[in-house]
């Protein structure tokens, strides 16, 4: 599942404000309408809990969602922007000040299991990203971050996703 507009022609598509691909892309407006989806898809297909596995920006999306929900089992993310504070320092851009920081939802995610997989190499979300998000939670508490050797933000993951993919 994309953000709303992410593959919809962008800012330029209609009802799809720019403010969507800067700075409010985790903003609530985004969580309560995924939420809306996934509601959605869990009545279509009669699903009682939830896995959810996001990617890159998804990895916050999938996150924000899980610290709202009451039914999600298992938080898992790759190369995901837990951490939008350290990933716009580190970038050097405009802070996302409409958006959501997963890291700020320690509380409601302490007791989801959670896997974080990261690129040794990856230079687009580094691995302080990973390590600050962690850093949130209280010690014993920490989510599981692994660290894949050779991998940057695009390669290898759907090639080797299965190998990876921890067991359900």
């Amino acid at each position: 599942m994309a953000r709303p507009c992410q593959f919809t022609g962008g800012s330029n598509a209609k009802g799809c404000d720019r403010a969507y691909w800067t700075n409010k892309r985790f903003s609530v407006e985004v969580i309560t309408a995924s939420d809306i989806a996934v509601d959605n898809l869990k009545l279509r297909f009669g699903a009682e809990k939830l896995q959810f596995v996001g990617y890159s920006g998804g990895g916050a999306v999938a996150a924000l969602l899980a610290a709202r929900r009451t039914d999600v089992i298992r938080l898992i993310t790759i190369a995901g922007n837990l951490d939008h504070n350290i990933w716009t320092a580190q970038h050097q851009v405009t802070p996302l000040t409409g958006s959501l920081n997963p890291s700020d939802y320690w509380r409601q995610l302490k007791d989801i299991p959670q896997t974080h997989f990261i690129g040794q190499y990856d230079n687009i979300m580094k691995l302080g990203v990973a390590y600050a998000y962690r850093s949130s939670f209280l010690k014993g508490m920490k989510p599981k971050i692994i660290v894949v050797p050779n991998f940057d933000h695009r390669c290898c993951w759907v090639d080797q996703w299965p190998d990876l993919l921890p067991p359900f």
